[in-house]
């Protein structure tokens, strides 16, 4: 069945979103999975958080090649199969979650913190256009997955793809800061004088020197944006990176520290399905049976549910109801 984030083959990770329903919400309920109610509006959330994303939104519609896209006839709506695979996903973690829960199999802190390097990794452009509450969710719903795989690839294999993505996968990372700001006679920044400074201070291979150091969790790196988030997980240690223009004249920084997440039994299982749906190999016999054997109920207006499809979306006339 389709999911929005399994949207690139190889690069994008299929991570489900978990819905914890707010007692508060009354709008019509979209979903039930077992006793969970998924409502409208937690619905419209999703859709808002990957519609907003611009990124994802020119990947997905590239891809699909005009067969899909994320908005109807009008930016104010969404297409039916954009929708079908949101609510595919909603129902796919849900389901998954309660059989966890119920085999009291959840994942615990490790594996969630590994998971969320591995997402942060795979997810690439797209993991800053998503709001930090959701990058949580998407981190807790791979944990979830990531409880079904099975450790196949050799220790060797495992090490060689975490150290390949090793710059996401740390618990805290620091960073070296040197400003560089040369001003013309009018007190303004002189940007050639300034870049040829930094240029200076980075030749020959040497260590920056001076500046600040300032250490980030992986939630604080991010709080930072572009282009400082993608130039520091993709920074080797003490290895300077090329200058960036700013307001003032130009900077330059330097990956000093880097605390890396354990390789543990917990890394292991989420690095083996990561490579299990870069390779296509993603099916799950015990995923595919939680979700068939689920008790599940769709609103009737976004289509009918099949176990082996997916949310069939409906003809736009079918009416609203609630079980």
């Amino acid at each position: 069945m389709f999911k929005p984030r399994r949207l690139l083959a190889g690069a994008a990770v299929a991570v489900a979103c978990t819905v914890i329903a707010s007692a508060c919400d009354s709008s019509p309920t979209a979903v039930q999975v077992g006793s969970q109610r998924i409502r409208q509006t937690r619905v419209n959330q999703y859709l808002s958080e990957y519609s907003g994303n611009e990124a994802f939104v020119k990947a997905y519609e590239s891809q699909s090649q005009g067969a899909s896209t994320v908005h109807g006839a009008s930016a104010s709506t969404y297409s039916s199969t954009f929708v079908a695979g949101v609510l595919d996903s909603l129902i796919t973690s849900t389901a998954l979650h309660q059989y966890l829960a119920a085999h009291h199999n959840l994942p615990g802190p490790r594996q969630i913190a590994a998971a969320r390097g591995w997402e942060s990794a795979v997810q690439g452009a797209y993991w800053l256009g998503f709001s930090p509450s959701f990058r949580d969710q998407m981190a807790d719903d791979f944990a979830d997955e990531s409880q079904l795989a099975t450790v196949s690839l050799k220790e060797s294999e495992l090490q060689g793809a975490v150290h390949a993505a090793s710059g996401y996968l740390f618990t805290l990372v620091c960073v070296r800061q040197v400003g560089f700001t040369v001003t013309d006679p009018d007190g303004k920044p002189d940007y050639a004088a300034s870049l040829a400074e930094a240029r200076n201070a980075t030749s020959g291979g040497h260590q920056l020197a001076g500046g600040a150091v300032t250490c980030y969790s992986p939630p604080r790196l991010e709080t930072q944006g572009n282009p400082f988030y993608s130039e520091v997980v993709g920074a080797k240690i003490d290895q300077p990176i090329a200058p960036h223009r700013t307001a003032f004249g130009y900077q330059v920084i330097e990956v000093t520290h880097r605390n890396p997440l354990p390789f543990n039994e917990q890394m292991k299982k989420v690095t083996s399905l990561v490579a299990e749906q870069q390779t296509g190999n993603g099916s799950n016999a015990v995923l595919n049976r939680v979700i068939t054997s689920a008790r599940i109920w769709l609103n009737p207006q976004y289509g009918t549910w099949d176990p082996q499809k997916g949310v069939v979306p409906a003809s736009p006339k079918v009416p609203s109801a609630t079980p």
